[in-house]
């Protein structure tokens, strides 16, 4: 009995094995849409107000799509389903393909959005541009938090 257990492990830690490859072999094709901006966020300057929490974010953004971009909007948005836009950071004139920006602003949200941050949600941020035919783009930014990031310098 124990012999027969032993070879339905190995059978099964053989073709987990082989799922694991072939996903992996295949995720870059499906991934790119879905990660064409990454990057690194860092909170300071952190005021708890009662109810808001005014703080500085500085975003470390990777431009992983196949194009650079011009003068994109890059916004915090509301990490609720649906939720709308809290600001926007500074101007960006350009964001060159395979290169990376930072940008910083000083915003406010409810204190329950910073709970949520502070629990291991990312802020929501997107990356707002048109195409070449003039389409408006959103798409957002995976984001994993670092203690501090270096001062903008576009």
């Amino acid at each position: 009995m124990q012999a027969r257990n032993r070879n339905l492990s190995l059978c099964l830690g053989a073709i987990l094995a082989l799922a694991t490859v072939v996903t992996l072999a295949i995720a870059p094709a499906f991934a790119k849409d879905g990660r064409d901006f990454s990057g690194y966020y860092a909170v300071s300057n952190v005021q708890d107000s009662g109810g808001k929490v005014s703080f500085t974010l500085t975003v470390q953004l990777f431009n992983n799509s196949d194009s650079d971009l011009k003068q994109p909007v890059v916004a915090l948005m509301e990490s609720r389903p649906g939720g709308g836009p809290v600001g926007g950071f500074g101007p960006v004139k350009l964001m060159k393909k395979g290169l990376d920006v930072t940008v910083a602003h000083e915003f406010s949200v409810p204190k329950l959005e910073y709970e949520r941050w502070q629990a291991g949600l990312s802020p929501t941020v997107v990356v707002l541009s048109k195409d070449a035919n003039g389409k408006a783009l959103q798409r957002g930014v995976q984001l994993s938090r670092r203690p501090a990031l270096p001062p903008p310098g576009n």
